[in-house]
């Protein structure tokens, strides 16, 4: 007598990535964008940003909660937010006419669903100038998930970027301006399995620098 045999049952557990989104707005008013993985048990992190611009008002998008926004004159103008299934599609407000916005949206599961991802920023503007250089961060609490995104203005140079050492999934956005009021964005990511500090040091290009911001945000697991 012949008995199949299953293979177990393994469930996956931790942060993963299920599903990511990125595109540029062409300056006005507000657009309607597609939302990544429209699931109930979803965390969408969502990273906006815009060349320099008085007022400096970051790009945002409804029903978004905004947990670091870089107002600063001389960097772009650039927030990180985050919302719990958004469904289909939301509305992105430039906060400009005359500046277009580049976004990413980054869909995990198995994300910690009641409670903000904690970020930590970083800028600068003054000469010489670098490129995006995301902080420090520490988690507490093994398995979190870190993102480090950064922009940078004055260019529109979209290819050639490295990630931050040991990061990876490296996307990259320009907002598809003219130079002088241009923003590019990028992120990658990393899983740090054990708890503790992380300090994820530079995007890198080998010609390009300008005034940017960075910032870096920590997601944890459902318990």
């Amino acid at each position: 007598m012949f008995f199949a045999t299953r293979a177990p049952l393994v469930l996956r557990r931790g942060v993963r990535l299920v599903d990511a989104k990125q595109g540029a707005v062409t300056a006005g008013g507000s657009t309607t964008i597609l939302m990544p993985a429209n699931r109930f048990d979803v965390l969408v992190l969502a990273i906006t940003a815009a060349g320099e611009e008085d007022p400096q008002l970051a790009p945002s998008i409804a029903d978004f909660t905004s947990i670091s926004t870089q107002t600063s004159s001389g960097r772009p103008r650039m927030r990180m937010s985050w919302c719990v299934n958004p469904g289909a599609s939301k509305v992105l407000t430039l906060n400009s006419t005359t500046r277009n916005a580049a976004y990413q949206l980054l869909a995990f599961v198995g994300a910690k669903l009641d409670e903000a991802p904690a970020v930590s920023l970083a800028g600068n503007d003054t000469e010489p100038y670098t490129t995006p250089n995301p902080p420090s961060r520490t988690s507490v609490v093994d398995g979190c998930e870190f993102v480090a995104a950064g922009s940078i203005i004055n260019t529109t140079v979209d290819t050639s970027w490295g990630a931050p050492s040991g990061y990876s999934d490296l996307r990259v956005q320009s907002a598809g301006d003219s130079s002088g009021q241009n923003a590019v964005l990028m992120s990658a990511r990393k899983n740090l399995a054990s708890a503790g500090a992380d300090d994820p040091g530079a995007f890198t290009h080998g010609s390009v620098t300008g005034g940017w911001v960075a910032m870096t945000a920590v997601i944890k697991p459902a318990t």
